[in-house]
């Protein structure tokens, strides 16, 4: 790694000015931080505060050994700017200046693609934030080689799908909300999209440029709502859904305008987005164009401009548009930033007796841009408040953008009168999970997407480019287990309110014997012996008073679902239980032949035996990790045929039986683990650790049976003997 100081220009041996190669001109925004920006036009800025504070071009490094250094693309990954220089990837920090070269790539690259999570701080956001692919585009389908990663940049690893298709390989993108890779691939002049995807492989339809362009250049909307707009020299495409539908943009002209948007002396030199589906254009000849991206999307110009100025077009925080200009400050090297701002409602404001009207009043939700998770056996109810500015109700537009993944009901009431005379509607969108299978042809997409994302789009048909203020609705919908789910076991009754345990002794470094005989240190659950005694030193913080049980009564826990620190409901579906230090003289209440089993029984012995290493904490696994490795199944269901002896005990808790643990005759501390098994109940990894004290039983003697006979009888004799001396 190697560093220098941004804002200090004194270190000039050593590195080099970066360049901006092939007349590149992009200015790209940090999707999830409006201020931090990356200047590319001849040469390279990156500024943190908005280009409010004067700035030195970006220097590289000589220590690479690249005479030339030029930058050819770069993307934001979190806190980094993944920057390819010279078909070489490159990490860098803007905070604290360091380089560091990517690894995993030994081909020279000219293309890499990422797609940043901005809805909060969750491990599925950051998973997707992390991924990036880098590829060499222009070559043969059949040879396509592409290097993931799953940490942001740093390290890369090689994959080579197999594609049926035939053509060039173009570009590639990540759509999380429909878990998949999609490929953009050409044939002669024609490009369609080829998925691979957790659910389906799809194709898209295919499209082309005009005047037999065959360069395009993309930009993934921020949102992951699947938007993507494609361009060319001369044509403006966009796909609202993930490419599967490819169309021109609309060109609106105003009174005096040319008719059309693509002419052969027309190049597009600029194309911006905003985070509410705004984009802007900026062509040779001085055009500057807004526009909405929706079904619907239009193309407005609202400006000419001199087509020679020097600097980049950028939507501001308040979604007007600012030409950014580097200006030659009063020091060496160093350069200053003008802002020109151009106020689009202003511009828009212009044209507005052409266009047609905004229909819509107020168009919200509370639920706007949220995420929301959905576990197995749940719904959401989602509601968004529409006020129209006539009796017309207007038509409302949801789509999922998975659909493989959620389905969803939508009906619309007509409120009191609230806003004006027309009153305003709810729509009631209730989402559910659809009971799909994952179709997965390559495991690379497993690492990919370990959790499913689909999100909800409600947007309001026919808005014109008047209702800029009015965005689309947009609500994240996390296939998962949610944060904060867990399992508890109830402690109505403890030993310590039973006055068995004393709590202060617990808390006080309490420890306790457990005899070699009792348990069995390898957890073979075989009935086999430890070879020494063991001493346990109880944990009172987490496990704290122990439940309470009677040795000679038939015994089971209560497990309860609690979700944010609320009960949801008593766990009635299956589970299985083990003693943590392995102690191993328990038994079940029911067996084999309790349960009207059609296929092979599971329990502890044949799990542990699956297990290279044994270990109970992972011999029973109901999640699905590598979507192969549910290794629970239900006896009630069709599997192996059952060979297990009627006589064996059945060693699931739980389900459709009631089943009991039955202690030995000994007093005693256990610390059992329980793990939901039930691959159906959730997708949370759901276990629970706590103590049970066993009372009852009378304390063990330290004498043997035929010891204690044999006093009794010297006793006896004593007495008889004393007796006829008496006499």
């Amino acid at each position: 790694m190697y560093s220098f100081n941004i804002e200090d220009d004194s270190l000039q041996k050593g590195h080099s000015v970066l360049e901006v190669a092939n007349n590149i001109q992009q200015l790209i925004v940090h999707p999830c931080n409006h201020n931090v920006i990356l200047y590319m036009r001849k040469i390279v800025f990156v500024t943190r505060d908005g280009f409010q504070s004067s700035l030195y071009p970006l220097k590289f490094p000589q220590t690479f050994k690249i005479k030339r250094p030029q930058l050819t693309s770069a993307a934001f990954v979190q806190k980094y700017v993944i920057m390819l220089i010279s078909g070489i990837l490159y990490i860098y920090n803007p905070i604290n200046t360091l380089w560091i070269p990517a690894k995993g790539i030994n081909v020279k690259i000219d293309g890499i693609s990422t797609n940043q999570c901005c809805i909060n701080e969750d491990t599925f956001c950051k998973n997707i934030s992390h991924l990036v692919i880098a590829y060499k585009k222009s070559i043969k389908i059949s040879e396509v080689l592409l290097f993931l990663s799953t940490n942001g940049g740093l390290d890369f690893e090689e994959i080579r799908p197999e594609m049926p298709s035939e053509g060039m390989f173009e570009g590639a993108f990540i759509f999380p909300t429909i878990s998949a890779l999609s490929l953009l691939i050409r044939n002669n002049q024609k490009f369609h999209f080829r998925y691979m995807a957790v659910y389906s492989n799809l194709t898209s339809s295919p499209f082309s440029f005009s005047f037999g362009d065959i360069e395009p250049s993309f930009i993934q909307t921020v949102g992951m709502k699947g938007q993507i707009v494609i361009w060319s020299k001369h044509s403006l495409y966009f796909t609202p859904n993930h490419g599967q539908n490819v169309y021109p943009i609309r060109y609106n002209p105003m009174p005096g305008q040319p008719e059309t948007f693509e002419k052969e002396n027309r190049v597009i030199l600029q194309v911006i987005t905003s985070n509410n589906e705004e984009i802007s254009v900026f062509t040779s000849d001085g055009g500057l164009f807004f526009g909405k991206l929706n079904m619907d999307a239009k193309l407005l110009k609202v400006k000419s401009l001199k087509s020679a100025f020097k600097g980049l077009l950028l939507f501001d925080k308040f979604d007007d548009l600012v030409i950014v200009e580097p200006i030659p400050g009063q020091f060496n090297n160093i350069f200053d930033f003008s802002h020109c701002v151009i106020s689009v409602e202003q511009e828009i404001f212009a044209f507005s007796k052409f266009l047609e009207p905004c229909m819509v009043q107020r168009f919200f939700s509370p639920y706007q841009k949220e995420a929301h998770y959905i576990d197995l056996n749940e719904s959401f109810n989602y509601g968004v408040a529409y006020v129209p500015k006539s009796k017309d109700e207007g038509l409302f537009l949801i789509l999922v953008t998975d659909p493989f993944l959620v389905t969803y009901q939508a009906e619309i009431e007509q409120n009191e009168l609230m806003y004006d005379v027309y009153g305003s509607l709810s729509l009631n969108i209730s989402v559910k999970l659809l009971p799909a299978s994952r179709i997965v042809k390559y495991d690379f997409l497993e690492r990919m997407f370990p959790s499913e994302l689909s999100t909800l789009i409600v947007d309001v048909l026919h808005k014109d480019i008047l209702c800029r203020r009015m965005p689309a609705i947009t609500i994240f919908l996390i296939v998962g287990c949610p944060p904060f789910k867990e399992i508890l076991v109830s402690k109505r009754v403890t030993a310590c309110s039973k006055g068995l345990l004393d709590p202060s002794k617990l808390h006080n470094n309490y420890t306790y014997l457990i005899k070699k005989k009792f348990y069995d240190p390898t957890f073979s659950f075989q009935s086999k012996q430890a070879d020494k005694d063991l001493t346990v030193k109880y944990d009172y913080a987490t496990l704290g008073c122990p439940l309470v049980a009677h040795y000679s009564s038939p015994w089971s826990p209560e497990l309860q679902l609690w979700y944010e620190g609320n009960f949801v409901e008593v766990v009635s579906v299956e589970y299985v239980l083990f003693e943590v230090n392995g102690i191993n003289d328990y038994s079940y209440e029911l067996h084999v032949i309790d349960v009207p089993c059609i296929s092979e029984v599971q329990n502890w012995t044949y799990m542990i035996s699956q297990q290279t290493k044994p270990n109970p904490h992972t011999a029973w696994n109901s999640k699905v990790v590598s979507y192969k490795s549910i290794n629970f199944r239900s006896c009630l269901e069709p599997g192996p045929p059952k060979t297990a002896s009627d006589f064996a005990e059945y060693q699931v808790m739980g389900g459709q039986f009631r089943n009991y643990i039955h202690f030995s005759k000994r007093n005693g501390i256990y610390i059992f683990k329980a793990i939901v098994v039930n691959p159906k109940y959730s997708f949370c990894d759901l276990s629970v650790t706590f103590s049970v004290f066993v009372y009852g039983a009378q304390p063990e003697t330290g004498y043997s049976s035929e010891m204690l006979l044999g006093l009794f009888i010297l006793i006896l004799l004593l007495m008889i003997s004393v007796g006829f001396l008496v006499q």
